[in-house]
């Protein structure tokens, strides 16, 4: 989902990408996955008993946090590690900062 966005492309194009990484990131859950693993990767196991929610749960929310670019994931033998995808984070952080900069240039005006 986080892609890197040219200056040329839409302010429209720019506000969706962004309103579905927020859309990811405004579950309190996916938050607080997101700061356990920043402080380091972690099994499935690790993580649900530091979110405190169910297996099954847990594998969804990081489906979403995967999909939308924001964790990686790596297989050894049977667990599955995930650690923050730094590049993912920091398009995101460009995106806002992108339309942060818009609206302070164009307060009443189109970016």
């Amino acid at each position: 989902m986080v892609k890197n966005l040219a200056d040329g492309e839409p302010a429209r194009e720019r506000g969706r990408e962004v309103a579905g990484l927020l859309k990811v990131l405004a579950d309190e859950n996916r938050l607080k996955i997101l700061s356990c693993l920043t402080k380091g990767e972690m099994c499935v196991c690790q993580l649900t008993g530091g979110v405190g929610i169910p297996q099954n749960l847990m594998s969804h929310h990081l489906k979403v946090l995967k999909d939308a670019g924001l964790i990686d994931d790596e297989r050894r033998g049977r667990w599955i590690y995930y650690s923050v995808k730094a590049r993912g984070l920091g398009e995101l952080l460009g995106c806002v900062e992108n339309l942060c900069d818009c609206a302070t240039a164009n307060p009443k005006g189109r970016c």
